[in-house]
C-alpha cells in the first residue's frame, strides 16, 4: 500500500508541477493579451468620451455612451455606489466628485477600466513575477500531501 501511496504523491506532484509550469510559459502571452486589451478596447472608449467631454462640457448620457461603444461589455458610471469592486478599490467616495465617472469593461472575469479622476486605469497587470508566484504556489501545492504524509507518519 505505501507504494501505492507514493506512486500517487509523485503523480500528484508532477502533475501539479506542470499545471504551475505550463502557467508560467503562457505568463508572456497573458501580459501581452493584457497590453492589446487596453490599447483596443479600453483606450479608444476613454479617448472617445474625453472628446464627447471636451466637445460638450458634459459627460455623456448613456444614450450618447451607447452610442460610442461598439460592444454591450462597456458601463458609463456616473455615481460612486454602482462602481464594480475592482473599480472602487481605486477610489474614496471622498474624491469622487460631480464631474468623476468611470468607465467599467467586462472581462469575462472581472471588471477593467478608466476612472476619469486622476487619469487612473484599473488593469489586471499581469506580470513575471505573478507567474512566477503562480509556478511556486503550484509545486507546494503539489508537495501538501508529501508534507501532509511526512507529518503523519511521524505522529504515529
Amino acid at each position: 500500500m505505501k507504494i501505492i501511496w507514493r506512486i500517487l504523491l509523485v503523480i500528484w506532484f508532477c502533475a501539479w508541477t506542470a499545471v504551475g509550469v505550463i502557467m508560467y510559459l503562457e505568463t508572456p502571452k497573458q501580459i501581452e493579451k493584457d497590453k492589446n486589451f487596453k490599447a483596443q478596447r479600453i483606450d479608444p472608449i476613454v479617448d472617445a468620451t474625453k472628446d464627447f467631454i471636451k466637445s460638450n462640457n458634459r459627460i455623456p448620457t448613456e444614450v450618447e455612451f451607447s452610442r460610442m461603444t461598439v460592444n454591450n461589455d462597456k458601463e458609463l458610471i456616473t455615481e460612486y455606489e454602482y462602481l464594480p469592486d475592482e473599480l472602487k478599490s481605486k477610489i474614496r467616495l471622498t474624491d469622487w466628485g460631480n464631474d468623476t465617472y468611470a468607465i467599467a469593461i467586462w472581462r469575462g472575469e472581472w471588471f477593467e477600466g478608466y476612472i476619469s479622476n486622476n487619469d487612473t486605469y484599473v488593469l489586471n497587470d499581469y506580470s513575471i513575477t505573478d507567474g512566477i508566484l503562480g509556478l511556486i504556489y503550484s509545486i507546494v501545492f503539489g508537495l501538501l500531501p508529501t508534507f501532509l504524509t511526512i507529518v503523519v507518519s511521524k505522529l504515529k
